[in-house]
C-alpha cells in the first residue's frame, strides 16, 4: 500500500502475472522430441538452463558434437536448439541411450556379475602374451567391457576346444 504526499492512502492494484511452469530436464528432452512446436516457443533462457546436463547426455552417442559445443564459444540456447534441430529428424521419440546414461552405473554392476571369466582361460590369455595374471586382471579392471567379451570369445574357443 502506498500512501499520498498529501491526504488518504492510495491503493494500488497489483496484477498478477501467471507463472510459467518451469519445465523440468526430462520434460524438456521430451518436448524436444514428441512436441517441437512447444519446445521452439521455449525461450534461450529456458534451453541454455539445462544445456549442461542434455550435452552430457547426447555425448554418449554423439561426442565429438558435444566436444565441440564445449570447446567452441557458442550460446547454450543456441546449442540446444541445434541439437534439437539435429537429432529430431533421427528420432521420433525420446533416444534410448538417454535413459542408459542415467542407468549407467547400475548396468556395469550387473554386467561384472554377469561376465564371469574362467582362471583358464585368464591363464591361458596371459601364457600367449607374454605376461602375467595379475596384468591380465588389471587389464579387465582398466578396458573393462572390450575386454571382458574379447576373453569370453577366447573362452568360449577354449571350451568348444576341449569338449
Amino acid at each position: 500500500m502506498a500512501t499520498a504526499l498529501f491526504g488518504k492512502p492510495v491503493l494500488e492494484e497489483i496484477e498478477e502475472k501467471p507463472k510459467k511452469k518451469k519445465s523440468e530436464l526430462f520434460e524438456m528432452i521430451k518436448m524436444m522430441f514428441e512436441q517441437p512446436a512447444k519446445f521452439a516457443d521455449l525461450s534461450i533462457h529456458e534451453k541454455s538452463k539445462y544445456f549442461f546436463m542434455m550435452n552430457r547426455f547426447f555425448s554418449v552417442k554423439f561426442p565429438i558434437q558435444a566436444q565441440y559445443f564445449n570447446h567452441i564459444k557458442i550460446s547454450p540456447g543456441n546449442a540446444v536448439q541445434i541439437w534439437a534441430d539435429m537429432l529430431r529428424p533421427l528420432f521420433n521419440t525420446t533416444p534410448q541411450f538417454i535413459f542408459d546414461a542415467i542407468r549407467g552405473t547400475k548396468k556395469k554392476k550387473k554386467e561384472k556379475a554377469l561376465h564371469k571369466i574362467e582362471a583358464e582361460t585368464i591363464s591361458y590369455y596371459a601364457q600367449r602374451n607374454q605376461t602375467s595374471e595379475a596384468v591380465v586382471n588389471e587389464a579387465i579392471s582398466i578396458i573393462g567391457r572390450e575386454f571382458i567379451d574379447e576373453l569370453m570369445l577366447i573362452q568360449k574357443a577354449l571350451n568348444k576346444k576341449i569338449k
